[in-house]
């Protein structure tokens, strides 16, 4: 009896020793001993090498972040990067670039451009392969990228030196414009991105630009078809291919409303009809030239426009005044003096009549002063010249 009882506290003892302890009663809530807590566990950081660096976002980032992938995509979303190529601004004269399209020398001369811009400090030479390097970043296919290179070297736009150190020569903004054909390089350079540039389009862009550069004065088409060359039809499917904005003006003059007849058969301005202004009187208004905004074009400063083109006139040896689109809103009257027509202010209106007034030249019929704006148009105030109709 003394054995089994011996037998059965053995049992009784092993059986205790592997049963789970129990937790103590403790009043409110369940605190864990320090050895009972998992042990932690610390996240480590890789460091790839420059290369094999995944982008912001991207699922090699999500897997291996603590934070998770809505953490990445924020990150992503708030922290600047480096501007894309596509996305920097290159600067040009926009009358260059049309005649260089004119003259199927589009290629050349884009290329020329990008090769300008990259020449910051203006040395008038960059290394080649940075020029390819950009030319790579912004897509360019390869062969149509060899096609602009090598129109360039024809036409002498850009050169290699002859030390053979893998630099080119730049030509200068009045050689280029002469190279390409034009005479003149406009009243100030406009800029667009390299991508709106390089890519499918550019010709639209580039004489959106153009018109960019008129700052809203009204200009009608077929003026712009006899400084740029480029056809009414062919403005018109620029516009809609470039998004330019069109805002109609009209000039509102003191004849009175009985005199449309006369108007309608003997005058010689567009579309005359009867307004009714304010005061409920009815006068005479007809229909100016448009005005026409890109908003993908950023006009620059003229810096050296003025040396610029005087150095093409000398270089061409063009001394016609008529035959250079200077003012392209002005109005020719002979000998070289060149009065504007349509004035945001009466400051400008006032100086435009002290020219007149001081001088021998044929005058205009009127000149307009901006009176007001509409939802959907501006009005134009009419100020007779020369000893006209009264206006």
């Amino acid at each position: 009896m003394a054995g089994l009882a011996a037998a059965e506290r053995r049992r009784t003892e092993r059986t205790q020793a592997w049963a789970r302890p129990a937790r103590p009663a403790v009043s409110g809530p369940v605190v864990f001993t320090q050895l009972q807590q998992p042990p932690a566990i610390e996240p480590q950081r890789v460091s790839l090498p420059p290369e094999r660096v995944s982008s912001p976002g991207s699922a090699r980032d999500m897997r291996s972040s603590p934070s998770g992938p809505e953490e990445i995509h924020h990150q992503a979303a708030t922290e600047p990067g480096p501007q894309r190529a596509a996305d920097q601004s290159v600067k040009f004269w926009p009358l260059v670039g049309i005649a260089a399209a004119r003259g199927n020398a589009g290629g050349a001369w884009r290329a020329w451009v990008l090769a300008k811009n990259l020449d910051k400090p203006g040395r008038g030479a960059i290394p080649l392969a940075d020029l390819q390097a950009l030319a790579r970043a912004l897509g360019v296919h390869p062969k149509t990228w060899r096609r602009w290179l090598s129109a360039a070297r024809n036409l002498a736009l850009i050169k290699d030196r002859a030390r053979g150190d893998g630099w080119i020569i730049l030509a200068s903004n009045p050689r280029a414009a002469v190279l390409l054909g034009c005479d003149h390089a406009g009243p100030r350079p406009v800029s667009i991105t390299a991508g709106d540039l390089t890519s499918e389009g550019w010709r639209a862009r580039v004489f959106a630009a153009y018109e960019h550069t008129h700052n809203g004065r009204p200009i009608s088409r077929a003026k712009q078809e006899s400084l740029t060359g480029v056809p009414i039809s062919t403005q018109r499917a620029y516009d809609n291919q470039a998004g330019v904005t069109r805002r109609p003006n009209y000039a509102v003059s003191q004849r009175a409303a009985d005199q449309l007849a006369g108007e309608l058969e003997f005058g010689e301005h567009a579309a005359p009809f009867v307004f009714r202004d304010k005061q409920g009187r009815e006068v005479i208004a007809w229909r100016l030239p448009d005005s026409r905004i890109a908003h993908a074009a950023e006009s620059r400063q003229r810096g050296r426009s003025r040396k610029i083109n005087k150095a093409i006139k000398q270089n061409t040896q063009r001394l016609n005044d008529s035959s250079i689109p200077g003012r392209v809103q002005s109005f020719d009257a002979g000998g070289g003096l060149s009065l504007r027509l349509f004035h945001r202010t009466g400051k400008q209106a006032k100086s435009t009549e002290r020219k007149l007034a001081h001088s021998d030249y044929r005058p205009p019929g009127e000149i307009y002063v901006h009176r007001s704006e509409t939802r959907r148009a501006d009005l134009w105030r009419v100020l007779p010249q020369g000893g006209g109709l009264p206006a």
